[in-house]
């Protein structure tokens, strides 16, 4: 990671180097500020039980999200280049 470009309510977007393609991209993490935390440098854990179903909920529409537009190529939308899970949340490159 380069730097943060932008932290929304539901989300982190980094500015980093793929260093396999050789380009800059840009990559969203889905952290919902108001339901979840880090827990040490890579862990998202959420905050509370009761906010577990909503943050699952908000987790599933994310990659949902992910694979269905990394099906298509169109200058109208947004290009997602790779998606993945770990560390208790997702994240999805995208052109920078």
């Amino acid at each position: 990671m380069l730097r943060v470009l932008d932290e929304g309510g539901f989300g982190i977007v980094d500015h980093a180097h793929d260093h396999s393609l050789q380009r800059r991209v840009a990559i969203k993490e889905y952290m919902p500020a108001t339901l979840a935390m880090r827990s040490g440098p890579l862990d998202v854990v959420v905050t509370a039980d009761k906010h577990q179903p909503v943050f699952d909920a908000g987790l599933t529409s994310f990659i949902h999200e992910a694979r269905l537009l990394a099906q298509f190529d169109h200058p109208s939308l947004l290009k997602v280049y790779r998606f993945w899970r770990a560390h208790g949340t997702a994240c999805m490159v995208m052109p920078f």
